[in-house]
């Protein structure tokens, strides 16, 4: 997938309430993946990825 978003918002979702949300830019991208990797092996949770101008990753709860 090819990464053309100045921006990678991840936000965090709790009971359809977003509760955190934290933007940085893309060259951080391999820093969010191992992150959220790590979320989804300790929670076991789904992630949904999608976005419009900016790429952003909702974790739900």
């Amino acid at each position: 997938m090819s990464i053309i978003f100045n921006k990678i918002c991840a936000i965090l979702v709790i009971n359809d309430v977003v509760l955190y949300v934290t933007c940085i830019s893309v060259s951080f991208f391999g820093i969010i993946n191992l992150l959220i990797e790590s979320i989804l092996k300790t929670f076991n949770k789904q992630v949904f990825l999608g976005g419009n101008f900016e790429h952003y990753t909702a974790i739900f709860i």
